[in-house]
């Protein structure tokens, strides 16, 4: 990996770590759930360096949100991001998916601006999915924020299909959001550096 690649990185681990850690940047905290923007400087990396930065983003975006549940945890689910295959595997995950639909996008089209628009888009839901997945997988194991979810959904007898439900809800009303954020910020953004990044090369 050549020297600029290693700073452009590093510079954008910063950015992660940065607005992991500061509250209300990274991770929005609204009501009862967390919408992330975190995924964004990942989705940068992969445009502008390719996939091995993707996923080295990806881990640090993973481990990053680990950290963040361990110090600064405060809603329903955050107890379940000190797993890291829920903080970390699905973050690595979302970082291969960006290498995958870039590359692809990048042999079936030469609109550079549809690639990464649509790379953008796709990795987000995929992102959204796998993470809330997880959650749903890990939720099942924790009688205690099962109990929680039954009381916020006011159902006693909530069951595995009430808690389907309550995640399929959260990523209706998240995906979107971080669709439309990652898309108005990543394609501006990598637009500029990919134009620094060849002019030095």
């Amino acid at each position: 990996m050549k020297t600029r690649e290693l700073t452009l990185n590093a510079m954008f681990i910063a950015v992660t770590v940065v607005m992991a850690i500061v509250p209300q940047f990274g991770i929005i905290q609204i009501g009862l759930i967390s919408i992330t923007v975190l995924h964004i400087p990942v989705i940068i990396a992969g445009l502008v360096l390719g996939y091995k930065s993707a996923i080295i983003n990806a881990l640090a975006f993973g481990v990053a949100t680990l950290f963040v549940a361990l110090t600064r945890g405060t809603l329903l689910l955050d107890p379940l991001f000190i797993n890291p295959l829920v903080s970390v595997l699905p973050r690595l995950l979302f970082g291969v998916s960006i290498g995958l639909i870039s590359g692809f996008m990048n042999k079936v089209s030469k609109n550079q601006v549809l690639n990464d628009a649509t790379t953008a888009i796709l990795s987000t839901a995929i992102h959204s999915v796998l993470v809330l997945g997880a959650l749903f997988i890990a939720t099942l194991g924790d009688a205690t924020i099962q109990a929680a979810i039954a009381e916020i959904m006011k159902n006693p007898s909530l069951g595995v299909s009430g808690i389907f439900a309550f995640f399929l809800g959260i990523l209706v009303s998240n995906t979107l959001f971080e669709i439309i954020v990652a898309v108005l910020i990543a394609l501006p953004v990598t637009n500029v550096l990919r134009r620094l990044n060849r002019g030095n090369a």
